[in-house]
């Protein structure tokens, strides 16, 4: 087997690296913007298809390394972004519930193994959605801050959110 072209590694090499940055910076994506209602679709969007399309650039780009078909391993690639994707796919399926708030909670925890010198934000929010089923979502961080901002001000009554990504996207009191 021969060695690969200049090119060829340069673009594998670029897959290589689109790759790992959709993989690491997809999931900030949601993480470390406000998504509200009006939206949580170009957000949870754009996230599916920045890890989808670097997945792509990754099977193109393996291809051109190992010299294998580059279309064959880019469905490869999009099939590992759909993978690295599963929760902001589910929830563009699924579309957001609405609930009716039970109970909510946020604590300051200490970094790792309580050593950290930073502190971060956890919350839990416990509540019945339209189907009367008992559900929960806990969000980290940024998302976190806005559960907390949105339910000291609205503490009981209708909210909208996003299951697999742990979003309260609105909440309206009674």
């Amino acid at each position: 087997m021969s060695k690969p072209s200049k090119t060829a590694n340069a673009i594998g090499t670029l897959g290589i690296v689109f790759f790992s940055l959709g993989a690491i910076a997809g999931p900030l994506l949601t993480s470390l913007i406000t998504i509200h209602l009006d939206n949580w679709l170009f957000w949870v969007n754009f996230r599916v298809i920045f890890v989808v399309g670097s997945g792509l650039w990754f099977g193109i780009g393996i291809g051109f390394l190992v010299k294998y078909n580059p279309l064959l391993l880019s469905f490869f690639g999009c099939a590992l972004g759909v993978l690295l994707s599963i929760n902001p796919v589910l929830d563009l399926i699924n579309g957001p519930v609405l609930g009716q708030t039970l109970d909510f909670s946020t604590a300051q925890l200490r970094g790792l193994n309580n050593t950290g010198s930073g502190t971060r934000i956890e919350g839990e929010l416990s509540f019945i959605d339209s189907e009367g089923e008992l559900r929960s979502i806990s969000p980290m961080g940024l998302q976190a801050n806005n559960m907390e901002e949105m339910l000291n001000i609205c503490p009981s009554g209708e909210i909208i959110v996003l299951i697999h990504l742990d979003i309260l996207l609105k909440t309206s009191c009674k």
